[in-house]
């Protein structure tokens, strides 16, 4: 049967089985939805070609924990399977963490900031499931990446150091924000033309990508800031260098890439709504 008017009355119509068409509905906030896993809950055997629609209640948020896993998997089903998924609420990937700012290692010596994370995906399928998204109601955002840290300094005089610690980049945007990246801690002994550390990154929100931690100064070494965390859908932001510092001036941490809205975008049909205010990051 095609997929598309037909396949979707004969879904109304279904009762559930073995195989064939399923109805399913998210009614409330869901931690990673695997499309397989309520399948098998709703009855299906595991290895009949499924046809599924499944509904996301209006302002309902489907979200993941983490980078690694979609807040919306519909992957791993029998080959041939379909999809139509109707989301009235929010699918939103896992914000990516920001970088640490640059620290004191070996030596005594600083490090270059750390880089962010990148975001997690929303949706996920592969080429066993043709899926059909209406979503003009709904939103389908990518995580934020995560800010990149800021760049550690080191200054000589006579036969004397100082060090300064990098700021740490913001957490992507996300339902579950990544975390603010730890500020370059310059603690200990030795370096007592001084030595200071850097402050963390903000968590991101559901909204917006955390601020960035900043760096500091002893004389004239300043260590550089942290990056932003990236938007909806958006990558952060690299972190600064430090600068001025006599010695050594380290560079900051590039900023996370952008959490995909869709992954497996071939695969994918939009009906509605596949604009930037309901669609935020890559579709790969």
């Amino acid at each position: 049967m095609p997929f598309g008017t037909s396949f979707r009355t004969l879904l109304a119509s279904a009762s559930n089985g073995s195989g064939g068409g399923f109805n399913l509905t998210v009614s409330s906030t869901t931690n990673k939805f695997n499309l397989y896993n309520a399948l098998i809950a709703d009855g299906w055997n595991g290895t009949d070609v499924v046809e599924a629609t499944v509904t996301v209640d209006t302002g309902v948020v489907v979200y993941s924990d983490t980078t690694a896993t979609a807040a919306f998997d519909a992957t791993g089903l029998p080959a041939g399977s379909t999809l139509s998924l109707i989301n009235l609420g929010y699918l939103y990937g896992k914000g990516g963490n920001g970088g640490a700012g640059g620290w004191r290692g070996g030596d005594n010596y600083p490090t270059n900031g750390a880089a962010g994370s990148a975001g997690g995906t929303s949706f996920k399928t592969d080429s066993n499931c043709t899926v059909e998204i209406t979503n003009a109601n709904g939103y389908i955002y990518g995580g934020g990446g995560g800010g990149g840290g800021g760049g550690g300094g080191y200054l000589i005089g006579g036969h004397d150091c100082g060090i300064t610690g990098g700021g740490g980049g913001g957490g992507g945007a996300g339902y579950s924000g990544g975390g603010g990246g730890s500020g370059g801690n310059m603690s200990g002994s030795g370096c007592t033309i001084g030595k200071c550390s850097g402050t963390a990154g903000s968590t991101g929100s559901s909204s917006s990508g955390g601020g960035p931690g900043s760096g500091c100064t002893v004389n004239i070494c300043v260590s550089g800031n942290g990056g932003g965390g990236g938007g909806l859908g958006a990558g952060g932001s690299s972190g600064s260098n430090a600068s001025s510092c006599n010695s050594m001036n380290k560079s900051g941490g590039g900023g996370g890439a952008a959490g995909k809205s869709v992954e497996g975008n071939t695969y994918v049909t939009f009906l509605s709504g596949d604009d930037s205010t309901h669609v935020k990051g890559p579709k790969v």
